[in-house]
């Protein structure tokens, strides 16, 4: 039987004894919020006990993931959540109106998950509606994370039938355990799914735990041989680090097995080594030493590192056999990776002290992307027949204040601001996407953070009309702007009727009025030509094909920059920007700049060269430098192109060569 089914059975602290027990392992010091919480708890009609044991294991979990206080309070109230309403006053009075919003919040969310399901399609759609609905806070997701734990925990004690316990463990499986995996909160994660396992293919699970106890004795004097020798060697190089055994989580090699369809004796990596180190040099430098040790497996190595998995984990997989020839797995990383890896993006979040504000709030961005992403994989993964036309035409943006908003596909950031209020959308003037400035057309896509660049005052613009220019895509907006013009269209029939009384005061007026409409129209689009003193930005250098906009300089015509740009952000005068675009017919050269990432040193330069010579392909510049301690020659090489075509071709050939690992435009 695993921790997690071990940890359900312990016998349960008195609350005095848990409150001091959270002071000394979690540093927690706000003690009379949660002995008011405590008195709280006590007003409920049912079982005190239950309810207290609940609320400290939810509490708990909450603490062990670092996160504040008034979360690890939430949490610790979270039983009450079912009669939320008639204790919401009172935690008003008692906890304040923070802690009352973030319980109403959990308690909505409670409301949309109470019911368990019983299909995988209903359990994804539930998972999508609740953390769309209650995804911009963190907090309640973590502590909805730490409630059901700990009811997988004693639901095996639990008055229910075996229907019921089926459908909660699939909910786990398919709900909440990928949203733990998703957020990288590995500890977690990996023990909600044992647990799920647990209850929804027992015999499976007890067959694997058997097999694994019975040879568990030899399997940990082996580790700690291994270790110890893995340690030796890496103290004689200096290597600071720490060495551990991990034994592979029963859900895990159950998946495995599935997957590479073999038993259990095939599964090399029940157990294996974790190595801990300080800098990510270390993690490449104690690989070398565990391939120089042991042989390694190629097949089975996986740089998370340099290329981490969608939920942020890094960390270096490795398989090797070692001097009797058994497999053994082997996982490096820094003390810092592995802190994310259990913690997740709770080891970022937003009410972590002593992060800045600007990391605050990437954090906060970064955690509701993670939530978009998956929201759009799992749409992704649903069969056509089984997939709503009205969930595909959806897209889910970020405000700049952490909210998220539904708009339909293919709005644009026009769309966007007219859906915000219509006075911001008739001052939009442009849009940043992640930080980078995008023309008004720009179609948003699921998980952008949008800002609006507006006009202190402005009106919009009838090309904003034209279907075919693309500005605007939604009803809500075209509605919006056409009442704008009738409303002056109004105006000036109102003004026609009093020409006939004043019509010399009636022509002046009239003058400034189209005046001011003038010069407030956005500047339209145009492709460059040659008849316009414009140039391609050195920093970045656009290619046809690319997304680009101009940006007016001070005596050298327009300078035109990817939309990607990181420079455009430095720019000091937003109003200078003007919608452009790259053709073709015009542009019969440019330079495009390549990185190359290659593992032999010796012949990467000369078969760079020698490929360009029989491309018949100019070289511009070429520089390269040798990475010592990862053994990886960078080279940065610039060459004269032709077309966009004509790049991407090169590209490819140079991925083709020998020991090049990788290319890519800069």
């Amino acid at each position: 039987m695993t921790n997690a089914l071990k940890s359900s059975m312990l016998p349960p602290l008195s609350f005095t004894d848990w409150l001091q027990l959270l002071q000394k392992d979690y540093g927690f010091t706000d003690l009379a919020s949660l002995e008011k919480a405590h008195h709280i708890l006590t007003q409920i009609p049912a079982s005190y006990r239950d309810n207290l044991i609940r609320s400290m294991d939810i509490a708990t979990i909450i603490a062990s993931l670092k996160f504040d206080q008034e979360t690890i309070v939430a949490g610790f109230l979270t039983p009450i959540s079912p009669e939320f309403p008639k204790f919401s006053e009172t935690i008003k009075k008692e906890l304040g109106e923070k802690m009352q919003h973030l319980l109403q919040e959990l308690y909505q969310f409670e409301l949309l998950s109470k019911t368990p399901t019983k299909q995988s399609q209903e359990a994804l759609d539930k998972l999508r509606k609740m953390l769309l609905a209650f995804g911009s806070d963190l907090r309640v997701v973590i502590i909805k994370l730490a409630e059901r734990l700990t009811f997988m925990r004693s639901i095996k004690h639990a008055s229910l039938d075996f229907a019921t316990k089926n459908a909660h463990a699939l909910d786990v499986l398919n709900i909440y355990a990928p949203l733990a995996n998703r957020l990288g909160i590995g500890q977690i994660k990996w023990e909600l799914e044992d647990l799920a396992f647990y209850y929804l293919h027992t015999d499976q699970y007890k067959t694997i735990a058997k097999q694994l106890a019975e040879r568990r004795t030899d399997r940990e004097r082996r580790i700690n041989e291994l270790k110890q020798f893995l340690m030796d060697k890496l103290t004689a190089q200096h290597i600071d680090a720490a060495v551990t055994g991990r034994a592979k989580h029963i859900y895990s090699i159950h998946a495995k097995m599935q997957r590479k369809q073999s038993n259990l004796v095939e599964i090399y990596d029940c157990s294996a080594l974790r190595v801990l180190v300080n800098t990510i040099n270390d993690c490449y430098s104690t690989l070398s030493i565990v391939h120089t040790l042991w042989n390694p497996i190629i097949e089975e190595f996986d740089d998370y590192v340099a290329h981490p998995k969608p939920n942020g984990y890094r960390s270096i997989h490795t398989a090797v056999l070692d001097d009797k020839g058994k497999h053994l797995e082997i996982q490096i990383r820094t003390r810092d990776m592995h802190e994310e890896a259990e913690l997740g993006i709770a080891a970022h979040w937003l009410y972590k002290e002593k992060k800045t504000t600007l990391q605050s709030e990437n954090a906060k961005i970064g955690y509701l992307r993670q939530l978009l992403d998956w929201h759009k994989e799992v749409s992704e993964k649903e069969s056509t027949q089984q997939k709503s036309r009205s969930e595909s035409e959806r897209v889910y943006v970020i405000t700049p204040k952490g909210d998220i908003l539904e708009l339909p596909s293919g709005a644009t950031p026009l769309d966007f601001a007219y859906h915000l209020h219509s006075e911001l959308g008739h001052r939009c003037r442009g849009a940043k996407i992640n930080g980078h400035i995008v023309p008004l057309t720009y179609h948003l896509r699921t998980g952008d953070k949008v800002e609006l660049l507006t006009a202190p005052k402005g009106n919009p613009s009838r090309d904003w009309l034209n279907s075919e220019l693309g500005y605007l895509q939604t009803a809500r907006a075209k509605s919006k702007v056409r009442h704008w013009f009738k409303q002056q269209l109004e105006l000036t029939h109102s003004q026609e009727e009093e020409k006939v009384t004043r019509p010399q005061v009636h022509k002046l007026h009239d003058k400034h009025h189209v005046a001011a409409t003038h010069a407030k129209e956005p500047t339209l689009s145009f492709n460059q030509r040659n008849d316009l003193l414009t140039r391609l930005a050195k920093c970045c250098k656009p290619i046809p094909g690319d997304d680009v906009i101009g940006y007016i300089t001070i005596g050298r015509g327009i300078s035109l920059h990817k939309v990607t740009c990181k420079n455009i952000a430095n720019f000091s005068d937003p109003n200078r920007f003007i919608e452009v675009s790259l053709n073709p017919k015009h542009i019969h050269a440019f330079p495009a700049t390549i990185l190359v990432v290659s593992l032999d040193a010796k012949h990467c330069l000369s078969d760079l060269t020698g490929l360009f010579n029989a491309e018949n392909v100019p070289i511009l510049s070429m520089n390269s430098s040798l990475h010592q301690k990862r053994g990886k020659t960078l080279v940065k090489l610039t060459l004269q192109m032709s077309s966009q075509e004509q790049l991407e071709h090169m590209i490819k050939r140079i991925q083709q060569l020998p020991h090049v690992i990788e290319a890519k435009r800069e």
